[in-house]
């Protein structure tokens, strides 16, 4: 938790700004003791970097076609080898789900979570205010399940918690 000052208490009414947070992952919580007037205690969720937040919005929106879309327009742009490694792996990912659940095609969706996860396995355990060690462990069991015959489109990782 962080603590932010209010002067007006525009916080409490969700008009707050933190720097380098984005308000919709700001909770606001009274404190379990006056303060005075000061402040107000502010749980900070994932902030996702401009890099990834709009696709991972979409993903997590099951709108996997437009997430592969917003995350290609970074890809086709970057020039950091890790960050361009880890936006292919999540467009690989979206588009294996959008084959998967959109196009009933579970073979493409194989060989797509395949490459996805070799790109992801060399990936930092978090880029981007993304916890990628645990979504490729996710989506690994999402490929796992979907060769043993058992998918289960309620298991699809989400990216914001």
């Amino acid at each position: 938790m962080i603590r932010l000052g209010a002067r007006t208490g525009a916080a409490r009414r969700g008009h707050a700004w933190v720097s380098g947070c984005d308000l919709q992952t700001l909770t606001i919580e009274e404190p379990a003791f006056p303060l005075g007037g000061a402040g107000f205690f502010v749980k900070v969720g994932p902030v996702l970097g401009p890099l990834v937040g709009e696709g991972a919005r979409l993903f997590d929106e099951g709108r996997f076609f437009e997430a592969h879309e917003a995350w290609e327009e970074h890809w086709l742009v970057e020039r950091d080898e890790t960050r361009r490694r880890f936006l292919q792996g999540l467009i690989q990912v979206a588009a294996a789900f959008h084959k998967l659940v959109v196009s009933q095609a579970p073979l493409p969706a194989a060989s797509l979570f395949a490459k996805a996860l070799a790109k992801l396995d060399v990936c930092p355990c978090a880029m981007e205010g993304i916890d990628v060690a645990a979504f490729r462990e996710a989506v690994r069991t999402c490929a796992s399940e979907l060769v043993a015959g058992r998918f289960d489109a309620t298991a699809i990782p989400r990216l914001v918690t």
